[in-house]
């Protein structure tokens, strides 16, 4: 496909006071803001999905018509911030409590940008911005270049601090044809597909071209033929969530039927000593008890090499240990150091080391601790694994009460059930619990900030 012409530094026609103002740079810069507050706006409700696609369609629009780098580059920075200042306004709360609850205003303000600026913003955009330096890049197709370049960025997000909540796909969470693209293509092909086509729309508008636009709706149709996805949940039958708004509000009775509860992360803190791995007869007092229920707690655990770990256990109906498994997935600079910072009011802890999958009762379950919900390549080992259930741990306080963090959470715990194809159980402290079909259903979900068991209707 050819590529469309960037605006001349001059004007064609010196009579023409709109296009000499048009040709100025400064209104590449303006329409990457505009794009990157269109996609900032997508995050914040489900419905909202589709100004994700006019937000990429308005950035791949703006890196075709102008060349001028440096005020592309910064159009890149300033509309990155306005993604994620109005996309995700519980971050800066967030800051405010990881800091411990007592920075002052400036301090949270300066190190909701730094976060945002190193954590997220710059591994995101850092490809795009390398792209642009390249003053050859328009003998390179834009519907090859740019999505890939996207792609790399969030690979490149996760790897550093893994802060990948402004990854494009999550914000397509009520999108039913990207559903299914995400369950039939896989994750990569999806993204890369699906940004391709916004070249394609972008450069439609630039050249009036009936082609580009041609092949965008071809891409529509095919997703639309795609078969439904499997909507299998017999795996949630007899499973439960625990949500919580305080410690003290625990369930006092686990619903008749149900053979397997899973508790939000860390509800218990302190020294109790055992190694990931069986629990070689080891028995722990049982949070709710019940003749029929196994049980996956969260609890912070000591290691026989006296070092902390965030852990998950499985546990019998009697209280016997079955497995353990501490977190692999980190929070960087609360849970593990960031580029060797951290924060001094939060704990390290060594990561985990062995498979996310634990046997429990007769069912191979894919036990995902909090920050886990992003690392997609460990519940593909999961999944590899044989797996035939996810669930979920979390412990969402330092978002507050923030409905659009409840809503993101959701979203990204519906993708990795529709990309593994498996039904989903999710707890939380503070936030949402969700029983997930493999084709992104909702089968039940409970409101933030409330507590008690979630079962399928």
């Amino acid at each position: 496909m050819s590529e469309v012409e960037p605006f001349e530094i001059e004007a064609k026609d010196p009579q023409s006071t709109l296009v000499s103002v048009l040709q100025s740079p400064i209104w590449g810069a303006l329409l990457l803001v505009i794009s990157g507050m269109a996609l900032g706006i997508s995050f914040l409700h489900p419905d909202y999905w589709s100004l994700a696609w006019l937000g990429m369609i308005g950035t791949v629009l703006s890196l075709c018509l102008y060349t001028h780098a440096p005020w592309l580059i910064v159009g890149l920075i300033l509309g990155g911030f306005a993604q994620h200042w109005i996309g995700f306004p519980w971050t800066f709360e967030a800051v405010y409590r990881f800091g411990g609850s007592h920075w002052d205003l400036w301090t949270t303000a300066g190190m909701w940008t730094l976060i945002n600026l190193f954590g997220m913003l710059l591994p995101e955009r850092l490809p795009l911005i390398i792209m642009v330096c390249i003053r050859q890049r328009h003998k390179i197709p834009l519907w090859l270049w740019f999505p890939l370049a996207w792609w790399l960025g969030e690979i490149l997000t996760f790897h550093t601090s893994g802060l990948v909540v402004s990854a494009f796909l999550y914000s397509q969470w009520q999108f039913s044809l990207m559903l299914k693209s995400v369950g039939h293509l896989g994750w990569e092909l999806s993204l890369v597909l699906s940004l391709a086509v916004c070249a394609c729309l972008a450069q439609a508008l630039a050249q009036r071209s009936g082609r580009h636009a041609a092949v965008a709706a071809a891409y529509f149709a095919v997703l639309w033929l795609l078969p439904a996805l499997p909507n299998g949940h017999q795996a949630l039958k007899n499973v439960a969530a625990v949500h919580m708004n305080e410690f003290a509000e625990r369930p006092q009775e686990i619903p008749a039927g149900v053979n397997l509860l899973v508790w939000p992360e860390a509800l218990v803190k302190g020294r109790w000593r055992i190694d990931e791995g069986p629990g070689n007869g080891v028995r722990m007092r049982l949070p709710l008890s019940s003749a029929n229920a196994y049980h996956i707690f969260g609890r912070e655990t000591l290691t026989s090499q006296r070092t902390r770990q965030n852990s998950l256990l499985a546990l019998a109906p009697d209280g016997e240990v079955l497995i353990a498994r501490a977190k692999q997935f980190l929070f960087p600079g609360g849970e593990r150091p960031y580029f060797g910072l951290q924060l001094g009011t939060r704990d390290l802890f060594v990561p985990g080391q062995r498979s996310p999958v634990m046997d429990i009762n007769g069912q191979r379950v894919i036990a995902l601790l909090c920050y886990e919900e992003f690392d997609r390549y460990l519940v593909r080992q999961g999944k590899a694994e044989g797996a035939d259930l996810i669930s979920v741990s979390a412990m969402e306080h330092s978002v507050g009460s923030s409905p659009e963090a409840a809503s993101q959470f959701l979203g990204i715990a519906v993708l990795i059930a529709v990309e593994n194809g498996l039904p989903l159980v999710r707890s939380s402290f503070k936030g949402v619990a969700a029983l997930i079909a493999p084709d992104g259903e909702i089968l039940a979900m409970t409101q933030p900030k409330t507590s008690g068991i979630l079962t399928l209707p």
